[in-house]
């Protein structure tokens, strides 16, 4: 029968993984080493996997088989004929209610099973930052986050036209250049995803922009510049600014200089660097404005990546991230005209990477702190992150 292999596929998958790679690149290897998988195979068995990693160390005490059950209760919302035949062999919910409020199926899942506590879903919640609202934080995960996309201005209308044509169903934000989507959806294969209208970015991740206040002319180093997402809200902030653009990863890099020419930028330049050496260190101070969004936790994203629900990472934290975000900040200052702004980033939740840093840094560096937030994605389908304005002094 289809629907027992499929349980026995999504345990298998489960119990195999190891936690060495985010579990989306290892079902991507799993799909790529067995083609006989159709769309749907590949779809329910995807969403099955995610939604019993999404209740984090709840019910670990029943049988795989009904534990799957209630986690795709509470995670989905549109039946299946596979998903109604998992509900009705081996759970106490109807089929029926999988479309109902997330609250109303958590009540029926604490009638049956008693010892459900959303605080089981975020094991860490003991260095989770007195900032984040708690109910709010642990419901996040029982949902997929959506897929959030920033509109160059001057195609806003060229790109509307293109999704309304091809039915493309997407929500509005409060920038009309801010569109949400089903995370199902194939922007990429839109035309106006392939011309550069638009570029797919976490809503969080543009609100950062608000911090940056650059200028025309400015000289700006984007730390740890990934694929570049911030240096194009820099770029679009203030078209005639120059920017360096480093990263330890030579790959991600490439990525970045196709991203700039793909959206018609040419003022950047790049370097591979690795900001634990003292080797990296420039002659003088000579940038206008430093951005470091620093290699974290990711805390703040792990409703994209449930699976590090099952991980405590507290030992990590002070052993890797923080020694490593600390070094970076203070590798990369000494480059810094006095009186510019350093923005530190972080995708996470923890004090330990965010509060507690900025405490260190105005103590032990010449910093004064001008402004500090939480960008809560959690209860909009986005990232959460963590984001201070800091002047050098």
């Amino acid at each position: 029968m289809r629907e027992e292999s499929l349980i026995r596929k999504v345990k298998l998958l489960v119990e195999s993984y190891s936690f060495n790679q985010p579990f989306a690149v290892f079902l991507r290897e799993h799909f790529r080493k067995h083609p006989e998988m159709g769309s749907r195979d590949r779809r329910e068995t995807r969403e099955w996997s995610f939604s019993l990693f999404r209740i984090g160390k709840n019910l670990e005490n029943i049988t795989f088989e009904k534990r799957l059950s209630v986690s795709c209760f509470l995670c989905c919302n549109k039946i299946s004929p596979a998903l109604s035949y998992l509900l009705k062999t081996y759970s106490e919910f109807s089929d029926s209610e999988i479309d109902s409020e997330i609250e109303s199926k958590i009540v029926k899942v604490i009638e049956k099973y008693p010892s459900f506590n959303l605080e089981n879903i975020f094991s860490m919640r003991n260095i989770l930052s007195p900032q984040i609202k708690r109910k709010e934080w642990y419901f996040s995960f029982l949902k997929k986050p959506k897929v959030h996309i920033r509109i160059r201005r001057k195609f806003l209308e060229k790109v509307i036209n293109e999704l309304v044509e091809k039915t493309i169903l997407f929500s509005t934000e409060d920038d009309p250049l801010i569109l949400s989507f089903d995370p199902d959806i194939a922007l990429e294969k839109t035309l106006s995803f392939q011309k550069g209208y638009f570029e797919v970015q976490d809503k969080s991740s543009q609100r950062c922009r608000d911090f940056f206040n650059a200028k025309s002319n400015e000289y700006w180093w984007d730390v740890c510049a990934g694929a570049g997402g911030k240096s194009l809200l820099l770029m679009e902030e203030a078209p005639d600014i120059k920017i360096f653009a480093s990263d330890i990863r030579e790959s991600i890099l490439k990525t970045y200089t196709e991203r700039m020419k793909k959206s018609g930028y040419s003022s950047t330049k790049t370097k591979v660097l690795d900001l634990t050496s003292s080797k990296t260190h420039f002659n003088e101070t000579q940038f206008d404005g430093i951005i470091a969004d620093v290699p974290c936790s990711g805390s703040g994203t792990w409703s994209r990546s449930p699976e590090w629900l099952q991980r405590d990472l507290k030992d990590r934290l002070f052993e890797h991230f923080i020694p490593l975000q600390r070094s970076i900040v203070s590798s990369v200052l000494p480059s810094l005209k006095v009186g510019s702004p350093f923005i530190y980033i972080t995708c996470s939740v923890f004090k330990l990477e965010n509060e507690d840093n900025i405490e260190f840094f105005v103590k032990n560096f010449p910093f004064k702190l001008e402004k500090t937030t939480y960008l809560e994605g959690y209860e909009s389908g986005a990232d959460s992150l963590f984001i201070a304005r800091l002047i050098k002094v």
